[in-house]
Parts: structure tokens; C-alpha cells; sequence
């Protein structure tokens, strides 16, 4: 948790997010941490994640994979999973899993299959979308959309919208969301 001081869209297509810690944290920063990132820690949003990188000044908690880049020298959270600029959390897994050693094929991760519809009882969907959105989020918008979350959809995918259309992702009343 911290303070963001950066954000970059690296060339790969990685948003670089960099991030002051809180008190408490610094033992997260290494030496190049606090020297080329000037004090900061890169968290960092994969291309096709649905996060949307927040503001320089804004307060933040990442939840992620505590990594040494060793390309660079400084640590990070790659990728980050999870994410809350001050409206809730916001979890998005990759849709592949990140590549580390480049001669290794990239897999979807398994979570980022499609989820059970949202009419099964007992569920935490929300009801009337499939494939499910989670309860929680007080609203959602279409990945990619012009929409200001605080939750977003995943990418590339349609939802069945069916009864009423609470987050109103279905803008021209087709029954499907997000297309």
C-alpha cells in the first residue's frame, strides 16, 4: 500500500504503476528501487487485465506477486492480481499467466475461463449476467468502454444480459452486454 508516484505504458504493453510505500513497508524497496524508481516499487498491469491505472497522487493497495526483475535489478509486484484505489477491491488475474522466462510458452491462467452463469442458486453473481459478475462492485462498466468503474468487466467478453440490467452494460437492449 502506498502513494502513486509514476505511470507508464511500457512498450510491451504494461502499464508500470510506481508506488511509495506507506510507513511500514519500505523492507518491499530494494537499493535500485529507491534509486532509479526513486523510492518507489513497480506494480504492474498486464495488457488485458481489467485494471485501470490509477493516478499519480492517488492511494493504492496492490495485491501481487512480490518479484526481483532481474532485467533491471529493482523488485515488483508482477502482475498484480487485485487492486483498490479507494472504492473496493478490485480483483483481475491476468489472462495469461506472465512470462518469465521468454523460451516458455504462455497459458491461459485457469481462472480466466468463463464463469458459471449468475442464476445458480446460492451464488455471488450478480443476477441477470452470464457469465457471472461477482457481488460487490457497486457498479461495472464494459472493459475498454468509457465507463468509470469502479469495477470492470473482462476483456473481450459478451455477457447475456437477461431481466433487469442493473450496471446497464446492454446499451441497446439486445440482451447482450459488453459486445
Amino acid at each position: 500500500m502506498g502513494t502513486v508516484i509514476a505511470v507508464r505504458h511500457e512498450q510491451d504493453g504494461d502499464y508500470h504503476v510506481v508506488i511509495a510505500p506507506s510507513p511500514g513497508f519500505g523492507s518491499y524497496l530494494d537499493s535500485t528501487n529507491r534509486s532509479v524508481q526513486h523510492g518507489g516499487i513497480v506494480a504492474e498491469i498486464m495488457p488485458g487485465q481489467a485494471l485501470r491505472a490509477p493516478g499519480v497522487g492517488a492511494h493504492v493497495v496492490v495485491v501481487g506477486t512480490w518479484a526481483l526483475d532481474l532485467m533491471h535489478g529493482w523488485n515488483e509486484i508482477h502482475p498484480i492480481w487485485a487492486m483498490d484505489t479507494g472504492s473496493g477491491l478490485v480483483k483481475a488475474l491476468p489472462p495469461v499467466t506472465p512470462v518469465y522466462n521468454p523460451n516458455e510458452p504462455r497459458q491461459p491462467l485457469s481462472s480466466a475461463v468463463s464463469s458459471p452463469p449468475a442464476t445458480s442458486a446460492g451464488s455471488n453473481c450478480t443476477r441477470g449476467y452470464s457469465p457471472c459478475l461477482p457481488l460487490g462492485p457497486s457498479d461495472y462498466d464494459c472493459y475498454g468502454g468509457s465507463g468509470d468503474g469502479p469495477a470492470y468487466t473482462a476483456p473481450g467478453v459478451v455477457y447475456q444480459v437477461t431481466g433487469s440490467d442493473p450496471y446497464r452494460l446492454d446499451g441497446n437492449g439486445n440482451g447482450l452486454g459488453c459486445e
